[in-house]
């Protein structure tokens, strides 16, 4: 099935023309997500008009859902020109900031867990039919 994921680029850039804290990219999130959509997504800009890079970081550790972050993987890192705007790191160095952390791996079961059966006897040669 495929799931709604919600952009708040458009949340971000009112909060950012009327130079506050508010609306919240992460209040509009919460209530999306509690209204049924299986993700949020964001498109970050070098220039931060839209989304910003403190919006993904806040976002990534407060959904429990897909964070989808959208962008041009060529834009150069880019130094803020405004006060309380964090710097532009680049898209790649913006994703793995706010990438999951993966569970540790697993312990192989121990070796004298049942052996896995033999494949069936088509699977050893050519099967019947097969081309």
């Amino acid at each position: 099935m495929t799931l709604l994921s919600v952009n708040l680029n458009k949340v971000a850039l009112i909060r950012n023309s009327r130079d506050t804290t508010s609306p919240s990219p992460v209040e509009f999130a919460t209530v999306a997500i509690a209204a049924g959509a299986g993700g949020i997504t964001v498109h970050p800009r070098p220039d931060q008009r839209h989304i910003r890079v403190s919006d993904c970081i806040a976002l990534a550790q407060s959904v429990d859902v897909e964070f989808n972050i959208e962008g041009n993987p060529f834009a150069d890192p880019m130094a803020s020109d405004r006060a309380g705007v964090s710097d532009y790191p680049g898209l790649m160095a913006l994703v793995a900031a706010t990438r999951p952390l993966l569970p540790p791996p697993q312990p192989l079961p121990p070796s004298s867990a049942e052996p896995l059966p033999a494949p069936p006897p088509c699977c050893s040669g050519a099967c019947p039919g097969a081309r």
